[in-house]
Formats: C-alpha cells, sequence, structure tokens
C-alpha cells in the first residue's frame, strides 16, 4: 500500500482536505502508471495515416513549387512554396495530437489517487481542478475483479453508459483501474465494516 507521505505534495493536501472529520484510511494508492496500453496504441495507430500523407504532401509542394518552370516569377514560387509548407505542417501538428495520447494517459494516472476509508470509496482525479468521486458500502454490491497477467488489476464499481450525438453508444468503467493486488482491495471492499475503523491494510 502507498504511504500517505510518497504521495506528491499537491495530491497529499487534496487527500487530507477531502477526509470528514473521524474518517480514517484503510487503503490509499495510485495507479500503476502506464504510457502504453491498448487503447493509447490504437489510437497512436490511427493517427499515423494522416501524419504520413500530410509529410509527404509538404515535402511534394515544397519540391514541385521550386521546380516548376511554369510558375511566373521567383516571388510567386516563394509564396507557393511558404504557403504549402504553413498547409502542411499545421496538418502534420492536427496529424501528431493522437501520439500526444499516451503520455496524456500516463500524466492523468499520475495525477489519480485512491482512496478506502471506514466510510467509503474514494477517486480523486486532477491537479489544479480536481474530480471527486465518493462511493459509500450501499454502492458496492456489484463491483467486480478483473485481473492483468502482471498481476495488477481492475476493481470495477459501476458502468457509465450514454449516446453521443450521432447516437452512438458509449460507455465508460468507474472504479479503482490498474492497482496493485487487486485481490486483496476486493475482498477489503467486499467485507466492509463501518463500524470497525481497525482493519488491516492489504500490501
Amino acid at each position: 500500500m502507498l504511504s500517505d507521505a510518497k504521495l506528491p505534495a499537491l495530491l497529499r493536501q487534496q487527500v487530507k482536505a477531502e477526509l470528514e472529520p473521524g474518517e480514517s484510511i484503510r487503503w490509499i494508492e495510485q495507479p500503476v502508471a502506464r504510457a502504453f496500453t491498448p487503447t493509447t496504441i490504437s489510437i497512436c495507430l490511427a493517427g499515423l495515416p494522416g501524419l504520413l500523407i500530410f509529410g509527404y504532401f509538404t515535402y511534394s509542394w515544397w519540391e514541385a513549387t521550386a521546380l516548376d518552370p511554369e510558375l511566373p516569377g521567383r516571388a510567386f514560387r516563394q509564396f507557393n512554396r511558404v504557403g504549402g509548407l504553413l498547409v502542411g505542417s499545421f496538418g502534420l501538428l492536427i496529424s501528431c495530437v493522437p501520439l500526444v495520447v499516451p503520455w496524456l494517459h500516463w500524466l492523468g494516472q499520475r495525477q489519480t489517487v485512491y482512496l478506502i476509508t471506514n466510510r467509503r470509496a474514494l477517486i480523486l482525479e486532477g491537479s489544479r481542478e480536481i474530480k471527486v468521486r465518493s462511493f459509500d458500502p450501499r454502492q458496492l454490491q456489484d463491483l467486480y475483479r478483473r485481473e492483468h497477467s502482471d498481476g495488477t488489476g481492475d476493481i470495477v464499481i459501476t458502468t457509465r453508459r450514454w449516446t453521443d450525438r450521432e447516437g452512438d453508444s458509449l460507455s465508460e468503467e468507474i472504479g479503482l483501474m490498474n492497482i496493485r493486488n487487486p485481490r486483496a482491495v476486493e475482498q477489503l471492499l467486499k467485507h466492509w465494516d463501518a463500524a470497525d475503523p481497525h482493519v488491516e491494510n492489504p500490501g
């Protein structure tokens, strides 16, 4: 279990501010931060075609305007050359956005902390603007565990479902994601006794 002292200073302050009088921490942990997951890898791969297309366009336009003898005047050729470079560079910039997703995912995990107290389970996310999700014991009846091959896993508490503007159904699993020793954490949540604050913390 992660020591409160090992949390980044800002997260440590947020945890202390969130606890209510008489509320004690049974377990506290941050997710195992990973940049590359199946989701982030698929997003990166989806961005590669655009990156290659705009890279080829920029190079081809630059060469064509420099070598085309039919373009009138040096100034006009330079204008076309710079214009193509700007358009291609903008496309390259947009195409690079998916490649930043793994880093943003890793950063988001580093700014997340999970807590189990003698009253509830908490998920704190963010740095300057913090998002707090709180679950009391009654909301933990249908949780389930998912384990990964490396020993980490997820404790899924609930699933949020919604429909986007195009009418597609989307969902998001919410819980203690990518944590160490998920089996012990699951047992702690399933054998909740809020009246007893002295419960052994899973390591």
